[in-house]
């Protein structure tokens, strides 16, 4: 195989793949999915602090275990 071939069949491999991954992206089953993940960052929490950690442990994993 020459090396025009090889470089057709690669653009054509990651042509295909990228027409799948458009599919399952827009896809009508994953709507639901994206819209929640887009909302997340406009949900409160109090209890989280910004590593994503809730209440006492995230206290001690700040401070080294220390009280």
């Amino acid at each position: 195989m020459e090396i025009a071939s090889l470089r057709a069949f690669a653009t054509l491999l990651i042509f295909i793949a990228f027409i799948a991954l458009c599919f399952v992206v827009f896809s009508r089953k994953r709507k639901a999915f994206y819209e929640k993940a887009g909302n997340l960052p406009f949900e409160e929490n109090p209890d989280l602090d910004p590593f994503g950690q809730e209440g006492d442990a995230a206290r001690s994993n700040h401070d080294g275990g220390k009280q």
